[in-house]
């Protein structure tokens, strides 16, 4: 009986140790599996404010390169007549070389002004906005108004005179055609005349010529239909050949 009783004793000891190293064990595991489970969550994401409020923040592949400031290194000054102003078109050839240049560009144009009267204004205009650059545009209404083309290139050469004395470059434009007998068959002349005396001004000056009637050529496809005024696409010719002589 004293061995049986022995024999109990060392079983239920050895149970009792099986037992206790099984729950070890166990606990283990779960420990294990814990650690486990929180590496696996991903980490807590970022507070996304201060990502959008912190460019540097966000991947270089994502944001463009910032576009330079110009308006304080160049402003260019638009001074003409109706063309520069833009009758009858929906975009004016200032809007579309500020566009082009990513320069600001002032609209100074003036319905139905002579470069006599261009020249009178010229000088408040250089002192108030002292531009970079000035595009010249007159002529059209002086030939419409019978003005001689010695009388436009001398106003326009003092004007060319204003604009370098300011310190700014000056740009003039030949005019654009005057096509069609329903206004003046003559007219259409006298431009050819006047542009010839407006290139030998602006290379006596040593000015930029933007030689709009080069561009324009007859005038098809490019002038409004009342055959004084560029129409859109004509606008686009006069904003890209001014351009071009920035």
């Amino acid at each position: 009986m004293k061995d049986i009783s022995n024999l109990s004793t060392t079983i239920l000891k050895h149970l009792f140790a099986v037992g206790l190293g099984t729950i070890a064990l166990s606990g283990c595991d779960l420990g294990d599996k814990e650690s486990t489970l929180w590496a696996s969550k991903p980490a807590p994401a970022a507070d996304s404010s201060s990502s959008t409020s912190d460019p540097e923040s966000t991947p270089q592949a994502n944001n463009p390169a910032p576009v330079a400031e110009t308006s304080g290194s160049t402003k260019i000054l638009a001074f003409g007549d109706s063309i520069t102003f833009g009758l009858g078109v929906s975009d004016p050839y200032p809007s579309k070389l500020t566009r082009l240049s990513g320069h600001p560009v002032i609209n100074a144009g003036i319905t139905s002004q002579t470069s006599s009267q261009g020249l009178g204004r010229i000088g408040g205009l250089l002192s108030k906005h002292k531009p970079t650059h000035v595009c010249i545009l007159y002529g059209t209404n002086d030939v419409r108004g019978g003005i001689s083309a010695n009388s436009t290139a001398s106003n326009l050469g003092a004007m060319i005179d204003a604009v370098q004395r300011s310190g700014a470059k000056a740009i003039v434009g030949t005019l654009p055609p005057l096509p069609g007998s329903a206004i003046n068959p003559n007219h259409q002349s006298a431009v050819n005349t006047t542009n010839g005396r407006i290139r030998t001004v602006v290379g006596s000056k040593g000015a930029t010529l933007a030689d709009l009637a080069a561009e324009f050529g007859s005038g098809a496809g490019s002038m409004a239909s009342d055959g004084i005024h560029p129409n859109d696409n004509g606008a686009r010719i006069i904003a890209a050949t001014f351009y071009e002589k920035l």
